[in-house]
């Protein structure tokens, strides 16, 4: 529904301090444990929160390609700020009331690397787990582990959960769609590691796949011999 999140992240650090910002984002929204952006959020997609933010900001948004001026790097240093005083105080909140300082997190908003920090710091916190699934798979892990004992759960050391294909079962499906395939590199074309270098892929369409599937939001890794077109 919503987008832009690792671009938020990613802007936050080239910000600075600002409070009139910030005044007008805590005028809208309620941080913390208990908080509340229902009024950003109240309608399905992002038009009313988006006519919300400008006309509280008395500027329309920015669809135009091009550099960040400094207001818009630090609205996100603040959103980022906000959103880590938020999850930082859920986090400690629920170390109180459970009795633990192992925290575990899940979701697209854990994804924030800056914002688990935040909270792996926190004095009240002795270790974090961060679930990367974080997309719908991820309703199949807790399913399955729901109703278990922690005893009862293998302890997730990869997220290599999903199938394997044979190289034959991989050359018979291209062959089926009418699609060539070979063995393109050799040993001139190889990396130390025994992958295909740009080299020997140049001009080719190429995947790499090898061991079980995953299901991690960005972690895909085709390989690239730019400027030819790749697939994965």
């Amino acid at each position: 529904m919503f987008n832009g999140e690792g671009k938020v992240m990613g802007l936050a650090p080239y910000g600075e301090d600002n409070p009139e910002i910030e005044g007008v984002l805590r005028g809208l929204i309620d941080t913390g444990a208990d908080y509340d952006v229902t009024e950003l959020t109240k309608r399905w997609g992002t038009g009313h929160g988006i006519e919300t933010l400008e006309d509280a900001f008395g500027r329309p948004r920015n669809e135009t390609p091009g550099e960040f001026d400094q207001w818009e790097k630090d609205l996100a240093y603040t959103a980022q700020n906000l959103l880590e005083e938020t999850v930082v105080d859920i986090a400690e909140t629920a170390v109180d009331q459970l009795g633990t300082a192992n925290v575990a997190l899940a979701g697209g908003v854990a994804l924030n690397c800056k914002l688990n920090k935040r909270v792996r710091e926190s004095p009240y916190v002795d270790d974090v787990f961060v679930q990367p699934v974080a997309n719908d798979a991820g309703l199949a892990l807790g399913a399955g582990w729901t109703g278990q004992p922690p005893s009862a759960v293998d302890r997730q050391t990869d997220v290599y959960l999903g199938p394997q294909y044979e190289t034959e079962e991989i050359r018979s499906t291209l062959k089926t769609n009418k699609l060539s395939t070979g063995n393109r590199t050799t040993s001139s074309g190889t990396s130390p590691n025994g992958l295909p270098t740009a080299t020997s892929l140049a001009g080719s369409k190429a995947g790499w796949r090898w061991g079980r599937g995953h299901s991690v939001p960005g972690a895909s890794s085709p390989i690239r011999a730019p400027p030819s077109p790749v697939i994965e």
